[in-house]
């Protein structure tokens, strides 16, 4: 498993870049026809799953293995904790479906800032002064 990726609760960037290959060749997986999905759960227990679909942003994105997950609204506003991903990739002619064996680990913290609404800036006193949102 690769480096954990780091994201605080509620945010919606940065973007995840993949970039698939073929496990045996090494060579760019072509994408042309397919359907790229991560799939995200906690690591431990229970909790809520959710998808994610890849969007591309250059016209040869497909044809050199390269989708990007970009979080929508609400994706990331989950308990802070450990979380694993898997990304799969669905084949819109043959409907065949590829799970890339490889996961992804997500570490997800509390967002410290979200306070709501958000104060001014202080005109006189200090940082401290702003209210507490609880």
């Amino acid at each position: 498993m690769a480096d954990p990726l780091y994201f605080v609760q509620g945010d919606t960037m940065p973007q995840i870049q993949l970039v698939l290959t073929d496990n045996i060749t090494q060579a760019p997986k072509n994408l042309t026809d397919k359907t790229v999905m991560m799939h995200v759960k906690p690591s431990t227990g229970n909790g809520a799953r959710f998808s994610r679909e890849a969007i591309y942003q250059q016209p040869t994105d497909r044809e050199n293995g390269i989708a990007y997950i970009q979080w929508q609204d609400g994706d990331l506003n989950r308990p802070a904790g450990d979380y694993i991903a898997e990304i799969e990739i669905y084949d819109t002619i043959s409907t065949g479906r590829e799970t890339i064996y490889e996961t992804i680990k997500i570490v997800l913290r509390e967002d410290i800032g979200d306070i709501t609404p958000l104060p001014s800036s202080p005109t006189s006193g200090d940082w401290n002064s702003a209210p507490d949102p609880t």
